[in-house]
């Protein structure tokens, strides 16, 4: 069982399970953290032929109309995503999370933080995501 787990709040620290992808046994047993530092990923679809994981995420609040961009990508097991340090990529840091010393407070993390594949403009709050397995539409 694949499942979501929101942050807290908009940019605090909040501990694991919160802000990951957690997997688990159908009676919650041996619960593990798949994906991590994804604020809010609200929708979780399989692709139809690879099987890959793939998620909507809503990014967080309060760094102007046009940021942060919210996302869809796929991820794989350990994947970071930056929330609360990072944003779209180990360059953009959240001011919020930054030291005096102009550092991130948790550069180990920043550091590994994944790009997304699709970004949507901010606040777009995508909630689901489907692949679409029809033959309505005609071939390329």
């Amino acid at each position: 069982l694949f499942v979501s787990i929101g942050s807290a709040s908009n940019v605090n620290a909040d501990p694991l399970p919160r802000a990951s992808v957690q997997i688990a046994n159908l009676d919650g047993s041996n619960q593990t953290t798949f994906a991590y530092g994804l604020r809010n990923a609200v929708g979780l679809d399989f692709h139809p032929i690879t099987n890959d994981l793939y998620t909507a995420c809503q990014e967080r609040d309060g760094l102007g109309d046009d940021l942060v961009p919210d996302y869809f990508t796929r991820m794989q097991q350990n994947d970071f995503y930056g929330w609360p340090y990072a944003y779209m990529s180990s360059n953009l840091t959240d001011p919020r999370r930054v030291l005096s010393n102009g550092t991130s407070e948790r550069s180990d993390l920043v550091s590994i933080t994944k790009t997304p594949d699709v970004l949507f403009q901010a606040h777009s709050a995508v909630l689901e995501m489907k692949f679409y397995t029809g033959n309505q539409f005609p071939s390329r």
